[in-house]
């Protein structure tokens, strides 16, 4: 099961990055934002219901696990690292122009995930650790610290991406500017949601639960 979240979260990582560059890179004009708003506004659209459709998804394959939901997040932030490295250098390799916007889009979704995620598990880490023995506790808060250490480090490999791919966005102000807010707003945004979904999901379970009991 480890390994089928894993291989899901990194399909749905591809899906991101792949829908993301490639809708901008299509509505383009003079440079990717240059395009219409219809168009900008679907790629950050599609990026964000990707964005909430992996969370859903890993959420449930991984539900009452945190074992495994800390081996799977482990597993993909190591794994995001590789491809994006792997992806920056098929760019300096070949001087695809496409494929170094490709890179610069995925290097500034990493940084702001991270970054983002890092946030989220300092506010919320401790939460989900309450439910569980004194025992389990520690293990999960072990690993939840080897996740945020590798966490960092995906972070500063978005940024190191973002210098890297210099001669793609040029530091152009009108290039991104609206890459970090943009992509920045729609991840936020598709965190709530996911966060959303998710505990209306468990209130209908518990609900449903209870219902269920009393009925007998």
């Amino acid at each position: 099961m480890t390994v089928f979240a894993l291989l899901v979260g990194l399909l749905c990582d591809a899906a991101i990055v792949g829908s993301g560059a490639w809708l901008l890179w299509v509505n383009s004009a003079d440079s990717v934002f240059a395009g219409s708003l219809a168009g900008t506004l679907l790629a950050f659209g599609a990026c964000g219901g990707l964005i909430v459709l992996r969370q859903l998804v890993l959420a449930r394959l991984t539900s009452g696990r945190e074992g495994m939901r800390l081996r799977v997040e482990t597993l993909l932030v190591a794994s995001e690292m590789v491809v994006l490295e792997a992806l920056v250098t098929a760019w300096l390799a070949t001087g695809l122009y496409l494929l170094g916007w490709f890179a610069c889009f995925a290097a500034a979704l990493c940084l702001l995930a991270a970054a983002l995620q890092l946030m989220i598990d300092v506010l919320i880490g401790p939460h989900r650790m309450q439910p569980l023995t004194r025992r389990r506790a520690s293990l999960a808060a072990r690993r939840m610290f080897s996740v945020e250490v590798l966490r960092l480090f995906a972070g500063l490999c978005g940024l190191l991406g973002l210098l890297v791919t210099a001669p793609v966005h040029g530091w152009q102000p009108e290039v991104l500017n609206p890459l970090i807010f943009s992509l920045g707003a729609t991840v936020v945004a598709a965190a709530g949601l996911s966060q959303a979904f998710l505990t209306s999901f468990g209130r209908g379970a518990v609900a449903h639960k209870l219902s269920s009991e009393s009925a007998r």
